[in-house]
């Protein structure tokens, strides 16, 4: 990212804390709505705008009450649709917790809108229940999504289903907290069910992550996404920043616990630096100190050195035996449909060619090269 983007982030950044004046930003509306949507805050940064008094009589008012508007038009829809899935599998009998921006926007933000988001991710106890779930789901519409077959980890499934409008609904099924088996590892849905935060906003059976599981998730989200680097997307930052900011001494203890007792206080401590370094996030010195104390035993290894061949290898590891033989079958040998639409291979021989680049991009993954 050039100078001038960096300049460009940092000035959303604090515009969206309101301590940004409009007049510091040299550049046109189109070029910072684009820098926005990449970021995933485009309807925060939105409303900052047309809040301003400054910019009321402004030609550019318009311009941002309109994207504004059309966030909350498309947060009713994704409302109606939430609400019928969450009907539907309450009235199956099976349990769930919402997870990351759907149940973020209904419980820390002030409006549900302000958190944009493509996908309803869902999480429940474990392979039995995602089967149940999504036959329960299918009932309502929604089918595997094209291309999805093989996922990184196998412990999710991806839906969509689209409305006669023309809108698209996805959801992401999970049956562990994170897709990565290392970093999910230790974090079994009892437990996160016990401490699970009702969502009355959303609906009367709607739970989410408590703050402190809810904490640590977002922390290991953002690592999931270093080998794209993308870890420190505004968005993401800020859920971290909402969450650490409402934390209170008790979770802030319970939280430190949870990051000695799974073995993570490195990856979070990383995400918590660099949410400090975005949105001046407070984290409290005893926290902070534990945190450090707690990184001398871990072997982590955080960085430029974290790239997809790193996670493929620590998630290998980190899986049972029967697991692993599951995983590479499914790497190495994803369906012929899941090829064509992964590589757009049409014909026989680009069929073959698209298996021998897979495999030679796993075996450089593997061996580290």
């Amino acid at each position: 990212m050039n100078d001038r983007r960096m300049a460009q982030r940092r000035w959303i950044a604090k515009r969206m804390l309101g301590i940004a004046p409009i007049g510091a930003f040299h550049g046109g509306d189109a070029e910072l709505l684009a820098l926005a949507n990449e970021e995933g805050v485009a309807a925060l940064l939105a409303e900052a705008m047309r809040g301003d008094r400054a910019l009321a009589e402004d030609h550019a008012a318009k311009h941002w009450n309109d994207i504004a508007r059309s966030a909350v038009a498309l947060e009713m829809a994704r409302f109606v649709n939430l609400r019928d899935v969450l009907e539907a599998l309450s009235a199956d009998e099976v349990s769930v917790l919402v997870l990351k921006g759907s149940a973020l926007a209904y419980w820390l933000f002030q409006r549900p809108s302000d958190r944009s988001r493509c996908d309803l991710d869902l999480l429940v106890d474990g392979s039995e229940q995602a089967q149940r779930a999504t036959e329960c789901l299918r009932k309502l519409g929604f089918r595997t999504e094209a291309g999805t077959t093989e996922t990184a980890s196998g412990f999710e499934l991806a839906l969509v289903r689209e409305t006669a409008a023309g809108l698209v609904h996805r959801i992401d099924l999970h049956w562990r907290m994170l897709n990565h088996a290392l970093l999910a590892r230790g974090f079994a849905f009892r437990e996160l069910w016990e401490a699970r935060l009702p969502l009355p906003a959303l609906h009367p059976q709607a739970f989410g992550l408590g703050r402190v599981h809810a904490l640590a998730h977002a922390l290991l989200h953002r690592v999931t996404n270093m080998p794209l680097g993308q870890q420190d997307r505004l968005i993401w930052l800020y859920d971290i920043h909402l969450l650490a900011s409402g934390a209170s001494a008790d979770e802030w203890q319970a939280f430190v616990h949870l990051c000695g007792d799974k073995g993570i206080a490195t990856p979070c401590l990383d995400g918590l630096a660099a949410t400090r370094s975005v949105f001046g996030t407070a984290v409290p010195a005893d926290v902070e100190s534990a945190l450090h104390q707690r990184r001398g035993v871990e072997s982590w290894r955080l960085g430029s050195s974290v790239d997809q061949g790193t996670m493929d290898r620590t998630h290998l590891a980190a899986l049972h035996w029967p697991e692993r033989a599951v995983w590479l079958r499914r790497k190495l040998f994803p369906p012929a449909d899941f090829m064509r639409y992964r590589y757009g291979a049409t014909t026989g021989p680009e069929l073959v060619r698209a298996y021998c680049v897979r495999w030679w991009v796993g075996l450089r993954r593997g061996l580290g090269w």
